[in-house]
């Protein structure tokens, strides 16, 4: 009786041991879950405040070609790279940075996001360079670099090409030239206006030139006018039944 005894207090003991490990256990299991619920909460806190901070998001897997972000004026994407065109690319791209606000040190990331090919072949290699002499990259001096890569041959005239254009086909073909060369010269209003009004077919460039137009916007729209009048009146007459 005393052994049965005896057992039975081992036992309660070793039970009540087991029962302190256990109760030590689940004690820390909760310090370590409210812990991690401490570290979400402060997580979800720094989320909503750097959106509320900043307009940008990484782009989405199904966003690959553009980095989007929501601006004050609404959801804007980051323009493509392509070679083609450089200027108007990194002008885009200033304007976009403008809108939404980059900081200097992300600019760089956010283009190099949407490099693929040649550009991001020759994006490695350049970073490369400046590593190797331990220059730090400026904005500035990158975009430098992209024009001088990617950019025209510096051997074009725009100015003389503006001078040799000719209306040949459609006014709309011929207006398209004209902004992209105009845009590429300095020059001042009238003279642009000369330009576009001198080499415009003739019936289209006398009747325009009757209104007088004061501005390129003007004669824009008066040449297209007049082109749809010409059109109307010279259009060939079904044959009367």
């Amino acid at each position: 009786m005393a052994a049965t005894l005896e057992e039975q207090d081992k036992a309660i003991i070793e039970l009540q041991s087991n029962m302190s490990n256990t109760n030590n256990k689940i004690d820390q299991l909760a310090e370590m879950i409210s812990g991690l619920t401490l570290q979400q909460s402060r997580l979800m806190q720094q989320l909503q405040v750097g959106e509320s901070k900043s307009t940008s998001h990484l782009p989405s897997g199904s966003d690959v070609g553009y980095y989007s972000a929501t601006t004050r004026i609404g959801k804007l994407e980051f323009p493509r790279f392509e070679r083609e065109g450089v200027k108007d690319l990194l002008y885009r791209c200033e304007q976009f940075f403008e809108v939404d606000k980059t900081a200097d040190e992300l600019k760089l990331k956010l283009v190099v996001i949407h490099l693929e090919g040649k550009a991001l072949q020759w994006h490695q290699s350049y970073m490369r360079s400046l590593a190797a002499e331990n220059k730090e990259v400026k904005w500035e001096e990158y975009v430098a670099a992209v024009v001088a890569r990617f950019g025209e041959t510096g051997f074009e005239d725009p100015m003389a090409d503006l001078k040799n254009l000719r209306q040949l086909g459609s006014l709309r073909e011929y207006m398209d030239e004209f902004d992209i060369l105009s845009n590429k010269v300095v020059i001042n209003e009238i003279d642009v206006l000369s330009h576009f009004l001198g080499e415009l077919k003739t019936e289209i460039q006398l009747p325009v030139r009757v209104f007088q137009p004061t501005s390129l916007a003007q004669a824009y729209s008066l040449a297209k006018l007049q082109e749809l009048t010409y059109g109307a009146l010279h259009k060939p007459r079904l044959p009367s039944p």
